[in-house]
Order: C-alpha cells, then sequence, then structure tokens
C-alpha cells in the first residue's frame, strides 16, 4: 500500500526537532589512538625480571646461579630496555650487601696473617671488623651511590666516542647486574680479588651486548671502575 502524505501536524512536528548533530571535520580528522609501547629488549629475561611471578628469594637465587655458571648467556639475556630502575636496582644492593656481610665474616674468623694479604679498608686506630660492622648500616646508600656514580660516568663517556645508542638504562643494567660479583666476596682469601677480575669481565661483557661497544671504547667507559680497583688493591 502506497505511504500517507504527512499531514500538517507532522510537518509542524518535523520543523520544531532540533537538527541531527553532524560529526565535526575535527572529529573526522581525530588520530587513532596510541599504539601500545614497544615490548622490552632482550630474549627470555634473567629470572629477577621475573621475580613477581616466583618467589623473589628463589629468583635472586636462580639469577646468581646463571651469572657464575654462564656469565656472558647471563648478560646477553638481561633486558637493556624496561623504563625500569628498581627491579636491578634491589638486585645490586642485594648482592653489594651480602658481599659486605662475607667481608665481615672473613674478618671475624681468618687469622691476622690472612688478612692483611687481603689488603681490607682500613682507618688509623679503626680494626677492619669493628670499620666493616660500622659501615654495615649504610651500605645500601653506598652501593646505589657508587652504582649511579659509575654508570653515569661511562654512559657519558660512551655518548663522548659515539659508542652509546642506547640510553643511560642500557649502562646501568649493566652495572647493576654485575654486581653480581660481590658475592664472589663470600669465598675466604681469594674471594676479594676474584671479584676484581669478575666484575671487569661482566662490565666489559655487559657493554660490549647492550651498547655494541668495542673493546677500547668499554675500556675508556670504564676507567673509573679500573682506578677504583687499583686503588682497593
Amino acid at each position: 500500500a502506497a505511504e500517507a502524505p504527512p499531514t500538517p501536524a507532522d510537518r509542524a512536528d518535523r520543523a520544531s526537532a532540533p537538527p541531527e548533530p553532524r560529526p565535526s571535520p575535527a572529529t573526522e580528522s581525530a588520530p587513532p589512538p596510541p599504539e601500545a609501547p614497544p615490548q622490552p629488549e632482550g630474549p627470555a629475561p634473567i629470572p629477577w625480571e621475573h621475580a613477581g611471578e616466583r618467589n623473589e628469594a628463589e629468583a635472586f637465587v636462580h639469577t646468581v646461579r646463571e651469572a657464575l655458571l654462564g656469565p656472558q648467556r647471563f648478560m646477553g639475556r638481561v633486558p637493556w630496555i624496561r623504563e625500569d630502575l628498581r627491579a636491578p636496582l634491589l638486585f645490586a644492593v642485594l648482592a653489594g650487601g651480602l658481599g659486605h656481610l662475607g667481608l665481615v665474616i672473613q674478618t671475624m674468623f681468618l687469622p691476622a696473617e690472612a688478612l692483611s694479604n687481603m689488603q681490607l679498608p682500613a682507618l688509623p686506630g679503626v680494626s677492619p671488623v669493628a670499620l666493616l660492622l660500622l659501615t654495615m648500616p649504610f651500605v645500601p646508600l653506598l652501593v646505589t651511590g657508587l652504582l649511579f656514580f659509575e654508570s653515569t660516568a661511562a654512559h657519558v663517556l660512551l655518548r663522548l666516542i659515539g659508542a652509546a645508542p642506547r640510553p643511560f638504562e642500557a649502562t646501568f643494567r649493566v652495572f647493576a647486574y654485575a654486581e653480581v660479583a660481590s658475592l664472589l666476596l663470600l669465598v675466604p682469601i681469594v674471594g676479594p680479588y676474584a671479584q676484581k677480575f669478575y666484575v671487569v669481565f661482566l662490565l666489559l661483557t655487559g657493554l660490549r651486548l647492550a651498547q655494541g661497544a668495542g673493546l677500547p671504547a668499554s675500556l675508556i667507559a670504564l676507567v673509573p671502575v679500573v682506578l677504583r680497583q687499583m686503588v682497593q688493591m
């Protein structure tokens, strides 16, 4: 059947009805929503980077075991860009604190002849044991301050010679996870010497993987670290 023509009342209702909103040009040309940030770099991150998925103590132990048994593979699994400095910083503080505790234990039980060969820090009139015990509460601050200073200095040196394509976080993570070498201080007598060489090896490996820095560039970046190691020997 044919549709009935509109009546005068229908025409009046249509005339008084507000016009339908039309999309503005700004709405039509609105940009698409931002894309999700890229996934963290690095294949199969180390257990500590998944500490929330397991017991933190277990994640720490597994990470340390990987670092000691396969240092090159360990540094290759560190994710360099995650926009997170807290996880590597906490790992460094834990490792550094345990290493300092190892020095305290050694100074308490080793004979004086062995301690004299270890070149432990000392002050006039203060025994090494007392000095290490006095500094125990400040170890987290000392580790944090030294970590930021040395990683910042290394990154600046790498930038000056054009060998730092990744941001500061990558260099910071290298230095933070290289702090695992401090756990060698738990080994009696030879631990302090092994720690000095192992941390340099980890840093050279990490800077090569994180920033693509060759040996000359990495050695330049590690000048502050090497100087500190020489002073402590």
